[in-house]
């Protein structure tokens, strides 16, 4: 019989002694404690079925084995390294600290290069370089069935707490999800473009509804000079008599008025029509290609929003007060969208009086 003496059972860890009963495994020849073997009924050194090889006495292998011995009945067991890079991929991966590749948690070696995976200096092993959906080189596993994506909640994600970042983009889970593994992208600098399509057509109301009232803003201000342009240009080239003959009897005081004030506005613009035409087009041609890059770029502006207000409610408040205020200036309003249509509608009405005004007093002089 071979001697076992002084190697360790991988399910007590304790070194086996002279005149111990001790079992193998018919397969791999891994010894047991007669008693350790069958709390588990079978093998459960599965690496070693899994490549096809055979148990080796410590001496052939290098080094010695170290195994944490099982807990006792009722007792909380902490978790390994190995088990947290575990739990934290959400599958029963681990990542080689050499070619950064992923290989089944209960391997000892890297099936793709060699290396140990049990390494002291695997940097996998160190919290600090799990940081907000990214480990140094292997890549991440996102589950938008658990609570924050698989993230820690206690992480910082550019200097704002998981946790907080997600009660402030909403409180539902799977919404929370979406943007915590768009979020986790853009703050590992995989990538600041993903697409919203909200914002090829209403960028506005996007950012109103996301409480992002300086983008919403700076939207107004696109829309006004796009509309005071536009409405400058369809007044030189507007067909007069037909446009008022609409709404007016030709034969009344109040059309004749009206045709001779407009046709004297009309007169004003002729002479730079061509340049109100040319500059209506490109205001309009810059009105789309700012929504078509806010189709790419909206989430990675919210990303930075809710960064930095997560920041600055963290250092301003505690407890109780914290989740209040992330939920009052996070989250999204349906509300907010209402009074966004009525803003809008005011800025663009407000535009064209605007542009009436202009040649009203401009044709006066």
């Amino acid at each position: 019989m071979a001697d076992y003496k002084g190697e360790k059972c991988i399910v007590c860890g304790k070194d086996f002694t002279e005149g111990e009963d001790i079992v193998v495994c018919p397969d791999c020849g891994t010894p047991y404690h007669r008693t350790c073997y069958e709390i588990n009924s079978k093998c459960i050194n599965e690496e070693l079925h899994a490549r096809g090889e055979e148990w080796k006495p410590t001496a052939r292998r290098g080094k010695r084995a170290e195994f944490s011995p099982l807990p006792a009945a009722g007792e909380k067991k902490s978790q390994t390294p190995r088990e947290k890079i575990r739990d934290f991929f959400s599958e029963e991966v681990i990542v080689c600290p050499k070619c950064g590749k992923q290989n089944p948690v209960n391997f000892v070696s890297c099936k793709y290069c060699g290396a140990d995976l049990e390494a002291d200096d695997n940097p996998y092993y160190e919290d600090e370089k799990i940081n907000a959906g990214k480990t140094a080189n292997g890549p991440m596993i996102f589950d938008l069935n658990k609570e924050y994506a698989g993230l820690d909640p206690r992480e910082k994600m550019d200097g704002a707490r998981i946790g907080n970042i997600a009660e402030f983009i909403n409180p539902e889970k799977y919404k929370q999800n979406i943007f915590l593994i768009l979020f986790s992208r853009f703050s590992n600098g995989i990538s600041k473009i993903s697409t919203n399509f909200a914002c090829i057509f209403f960028p506005d109301l996007y950012f109103a509804y996301r409480k992002m009232w300086k983008h919403f803003a700076l939207m107004m201000l696109m829309v006004f000079t796009v509309s005071y342009f536009s409405a400058l240009d369809s007044i030189s080239g507007l067909d007069i008599p037909l446009v008022l003959g609409q709404t007016l009897d030709t034969s009344s005081a109040d059309y004749q008025t009206m045709l001779s004030v407009l046709t004297s506005y009309q007169e004003f613009l002729r002479p730079h029509a061509l340049t109100l035409s040319n500059i209506s087009i490109i205001l309009n041609g810059l009105w789309f290609g700012v929504r078509v890059l806010l189709f790419f770029f909206a989430n990675y502006l919210y990303y930075r929003f809710a960064i930095r207000n997560v920041k600055e409610i963290e250092g301003s408040c505690s407890g109780e007060e914290l989740r209040y205020v992330l939920h009052a200036r996070g989250g999204t309003s349906i509300s907010n969208i209402v009074k966004a249509i009525a803003i809008r509608l005011f800025v663009y009405f407000g535009a064209v009086m605007a542009a009436v005004g202009t040649v009203s007093t401009l044709a006066s002089f």
